[in-house]
């Protein structure tokens, strides 16, 4: 008697641990946005609506000025948020639209993720034309930036050079130009070597087809960043995330406190 009554709750323990974990890989935290909405010349966005189906939202970020948002966190997990701007001159175009990045949790323990919507547009604030969303036009990418197991790279000469062109792309630069770790680099606005180059790596990481550098640059203001990228399908490798940190990470768990906590952009023109 004694043995199946173990033997019952030893079941019910596993089946317990097995139905956690399952909705533990069920449900992850992702970052949302819409890269890409056509257009028509003088139309400016003055709306959207974005229906989630086993998401609900945390947060939204680079929120524009100007504009009401609404959202509905149904306990059905059906999830609706509304935007619409209060002034004229909150209008945006679709460049500046993209930045908006909202962070959803989806879990798919019980329904099917999907995520669909309208965005609003106008040119003379009086008749307006909506155009639907579907999957996608939608962008998901992995909110939990630095998770997982990450190969450090302390060098500048074993990043690849699809990184390296992406890099020089958002900072401008003709060729790539980052002195490595110990080494010589342009710390102040003062010139004192031309060929300094502007910025020190601290280190670099790579998982799969995920690539981030972690790096300081001179100039006026000392200071420290992260840019993150990604390799696509032909090897060209795109950036897809950035952000200033308070100081030079010692590791990368620190590096992941930092980045959990800043001001995340997908700005490819940003300062970096």
């Amino acid at each position: 008697m004694n043995r199946k009554v173990a033997l019952i709750a030893l079941l019910l323990t596993v089946s317990v641990v097995g139905v956690a974990q399952n909705v533990a890989k069920a449900s992850e935290t992702v970052s949302l946005s819409i890269p890409h909405i056509t257009t028509a010349k003088g139309e400016r966005i003055v709306g959207f609506e974005i229906e989630l189906t086993a998401g609900m939202v945390q947060s939204l970020s680079n929120l524009p000025l100007g504009w009401y948002v609404e959202v509905d966190n149904d306990p059905s997990w059906r999830t609706t948020i509304k935007g619409s701007i209060r002034v004229g001159a909150a209008a945006l175009d679709a460049n500046d639209f993209r930045k908006l990045r909202v962070t959803i949790q989806r879990d798919t323990t019980y329904s099917k993720f999907s995520v669909s919507g309208t965005v609003a547009l106008t040119t003379d604030f009086e008749r307006t034309r909506k155009i639907a969303l579907v999957g996608g036009d939608f962008e998901l990418s992995d909110s939990n930036l630095l998770d997982g197991e990450f190969k450090l790279v302390s060098t500048t000469e074993s990043i690849p050079d699809n990184v390296k062109q992406a890099f020089s792309k958002i900072t401008r630069q003709t060729s790539f130009a980052m002195a490595n770790p110990g080494q010589a680099f342009q710390v102040t606005d003062e010139v004192l070597y031309r060929k300094l180059p502007w910025r020190r790596l601290v280190f670099a990481g790579v998982q799969g087809d995920k690539w981030f550098l972690h790096y300081e640059r001179g100039g006026l203001a000392h200071s420290y960043y992260v840019v993150a990228f990604k390799a696509d399908p032909h090897g060209d490798a795109r950036f897809v995330w950035g952000c200033s940190t308070p100081d030079g990470a010692k590791a990368l768990e620190q590096l992941r406190t930092m980045v959990a906590t800043c001001r995340l952009s997908d700005d490819a023109e940003g300062y970096w």
